[in-house]
């Protein structure tokens, strides 16, 4: 599963690579929007983290643009208060999930593969544990299957 990563810390790029390297997924990353349209023009995502703060756009700026370019591509978004006006701006957006920074890698590994199901278009539409789920918005209708056989793979443009 390509994953892009759009963060303005390097260390937690770096920490959520590690994390999750051996999960199958395959992290792209950047730290700004301009790098991360090209990437986007160059690769297919199966989804996209971006955080909510960038060094020269707003995260709900680029969400927008993300969500008009690439509909179909699931965008975790990641934000300092999970109840704040800037967490509903990006449901409001189209995010598929809002997560709150400190980040945790099980959350996010819930979510990207919920992200995955839904490229998939599986037909299953439920959340087994509500409880380990943080906000995922009503229109991406998250689905979990068991997923198993999992490569690893790691890079970067």
């Amino acid at each position: 599963m390509n994953v892009l990563l759009i963060h303005r810390e390097e260390r937690l790029r770096a920490i959520l690579e590690t994390a999750l390297a051996g999960k199958g997924f395959c992290f792209f990353e950047t730290n700004d929007s301009r790098r991360a349209a090209f990437k986007l023009s160059l690769l297919r995502f199966q989804a996209i983290i971006l955080d909510e703060a960038l060094p020269e756009t707003e995260g709900c700026s680029f969400l927008k643009r993300l969500a008009d370019d690439f509909p179909e591509i699931p965008v975790v978004f990641l934000v300092e208060n999970p109840g704040g006006q800037v967490a509903k701006m990006a449901m409001d957006l189209g995010a598929f999930s809002v997560l709150p920074k400190p980040l945790h890698p099980f959350n996010l590994m819930q979510i990207l593969a919920a992200a995955n199901l839904k490229n998939q278009n599986c037909c299953c539409n439920s959340v087994s544990d509500d409880s380990a789920m943080p906000f995922v918005s009503k229109n991406a209708r998250p689905k979990f299957v068991r997923q198993t056989g999992f490569s690893s793979s790691a890079a970067s443009l």
